[in-house]
């Protein structure tokens, strides 16, 4: 089974994670897909494709290097925007007129009846808020057919799962970067949070129960 998942629908092209691998080998396997549907004409050009699905940014810029010559205009869905319950893409490359970089693309195409999860984590600082959703959206990874988890992080005051990995390379440089991203929180950021929140509808699509075990706690999630 591939490392990425790659197919064409109409004028959307559908993209998704497979099984688990490092980057290194999910590039690989999205460039040779991308290349098969290249050379059978599959991916044969026209004036805009949509691109729906998750996409780590090293194989965002892959497909943007293999196919942005063939489409006049390239947009891709945002999960946080647009009306609830549909679909709309924002325009990110464009050789065209008609597609203006940035111009929101709303369709009437509505997200297919699943029961959607939305799961808050909060708590006070330094609780192991970040390195909880972090374990969570690992183990998820692991699941075979598990959707794709659509991870919000409304974090204005520099902390993320990034922090740890970073500094166990370089705590010098880790510690920096927290220090130059750090901002406040204020009304308007939570209310821009918000309503990420209410306009995401990334599916949930896991068994009903899913139980998941870590080295010091276990967890179960009920839809």
């Amino acid at each position: 089974m591939t490392t990425y998942h790659i197919s064409l629908e109409g004028d959307v092209l559908k993209v998704k994670f497979g099984k688990p691998a490092n980057g290194d080998q999910v590039i690989r396997d999205a460039a040779i897909r991308l290349d098969e549907m290249v050379v059978s004409g599959e991916l044969s050009g026209g004036k805009l494709l949509k691109i729906d699905g998750p996409a780590s940014i090293a194989v965002s810029y892959l497909i943007a290097h293999k196919i942005s010559q063939l489409y006049a205009a390239i947009a891709v869905f945002d999960p946080k925007i647009g009306r609830p319950g549909y679909k709309t893409f924002i325009t990110a490359i464009s050789q065209t007129p008609a597609y203006k970089i940035g111009e929101l693309i709303e369709t009437d195409e509505p997200h297919k009846s699943k029961p959607i999860l939305k799961v808050v984590l909060c708590g006070p600082p330094q609780s192991g808020k970040s390195c909880l959703r972090e374990g969570l959206k690992q183990a998820i990874s692991q699941i075979e057919g598990a959707a794709y988890s659509y991870v919000i992080t409304a974090c204005p005051d520099g902390e993320g799962a990034w922090f740890s990995d970073a500094a166990r390379r370089d705590l010098d440089l880790a510690r920096r970067l927290k220090d130059e991203y750090k901002a406040k929180f204020t009304p308007q950021f939570a209310q821009k949070a918000a309503s990420w929140v209410r306009s995401a509808n990334t599916l949930f699509s896991s068994p009903k129960r899913l139980t998941l075990t870590f080295p010091t706690s276990l967890y179960t999630l009920y839809p």
